[in-house]
């Protein structure tokens, strides 16, 4: 089944890798570099099924975003998975 995936993540390289390996497994990627552009992405598409997000966005406010996320009645449920680029 396709899913509409939203990635977030400040690096060019991380997002062009996940936008061709989940376009090879037939969903449908839009990304954002920030929390405010994945917010606004998220405020017009609410069709997103999941959210791929970096851990360090902004330095490290990526858990920021997620607050704010949960926050807003229509999107609190919106799964999400986090990873982090550096260990």
């Amino acid at each position: 089944v396709m899913a509409n995936i939203l990635l977030i993540d400040p690096s060019d390289l991380a997002r062009k890798a996940m936008r061709g390996y989940l376009a090879r497994a037939g969903h449908r990627l839009a990304c954002a570099s920030s929390g405010g552009e994945a917010r606004d992405l998220l405020r017009r598409h609410v069709a997103i099924d999941l959210v791929f997000l970096e851990v360090k966005l902004e330095g490290g406010v990526g858990f920021d975003f997620v607050d704010a996320i949960r926050a807003e009645p229509l999107l609190a449920a919106l799964p999400m998975v986090f990873y982090a680029a550096a260990p």
